[in-house]
């Protein structure tokens, strides 16, 4: 079977922290636009564990099985993200989804627009940093997720007002233990806490 980005195609996969029962799932299974992504300890009924299901789409585009929603970064948090019309302009509201990439056992993600809204943006990534950084999705990181609430302003320019709602994840807290973020690496050393297994799910 081929594979995209390094993901399997053709089928579903949970995504694991190696060496533990912990897989990345939406936070109380939400399938809400912006409802963060977390680690938890595997669930063990079916119904829960849909929300720690993943697949790849046709187009490399990483997916949540149960939402049917992207996986994208807003700020340096993990979520997923209602589909958004393609406008000629780069804007927060509507930015293109963070491509991610499964390679050496590390989530590599890379960003075609500056994932921060404008009111986080230099002080989550000073002097456009989310361009040339090489980013992995970590585990038990320095780096603490950026959950703030945010000014209205930083929507409302390109957002239409019919369908603009906040983000779920706005001013929410989540626990560092279950936090996972994108974390800059400049070296090549491959860090135990960058490291994912993608198991795949029985139909």
């Amino acid at each position: 079977m081929t594979d995209i980005a390094g993901f399997p195609t053709g089928r579903f996969f949970e995504i694991r922290a190696r060496g533990t029962n912990n897989v990345l799932l939406t936070y109380g299974t939400s399938v809400q636009d912006g409802a963060q992504i977390q680690l938890w300890a595997r669930p063990t009924d079916k119904t829960t564990l849909r929300s720690a299901a993943f697949f790849i789409d046709r187009n490399g585009v990483l997916v949540h099985a149960a939402s049917g929603h992207n996986v994208d970064v807003v700020d340096n948090v993990l979520v997923i993200r209602a589909r958004r019309p393609f406008y000629n302009e780069t804007d927060p509201w509507s930015h293109a989804p963070a491509r991610f990439s499964y390679r050496d056992s590390q989530i590599q993600i890379a960003f075609n627009d500056n994932p921060a809204l404008p009111s986080t943006s230099e002080k989550i990534y000073p002097n456009d940093s989310w361009r040339n950084t090489r980013f992995v999705l970590a585990r038990d990181s320095p780096v603490r997720p950026g959950l703030s609430l945010h000014p209205a302003s930083d929507f409302t320019a390109w957002a239409p007002k019919v369908l603009f709602t906040p983000f779920a994840h706005y001013g929410t807290t989540i626990n560092k233990d279950w936090a996972v973020v994108p974390e800059g690496q400049t070296g090549t050393t491959v860090d135990a806490r960058t490291t994912w297994d993608l198991i795949p799910l029985n139909s």
